[in-house]
């Protein structure tokens, strides 16, 4: 692998799962009807992970 600056370019790429979540984020902020930034999209999912709440309404 090329390395730039010392590091292995590959290093520097965020973890697969890292990049999963994100997609899923983007997903979500896209879909929903208001319009969440994805700062508070991000609160609002960290403080009702287990409750329901309907995005797409």
């Amino acid at each position: 692998m090329p390395e730039r600056g010392g590091v292995l370019a590959a290093e520097r790429r965020p973890p697969e799962h890292l990049r999963t979540q994100l997609l899923i984020l983007k997903y979500l902020q896209l879909n929903a009807t208001f319009g969440w930034s994805l700062s508070n999209l991000v609160a609002l999912l960290r403080m009702n992970l287990f409750a329901y709440r309907d995005l797409w309404a």
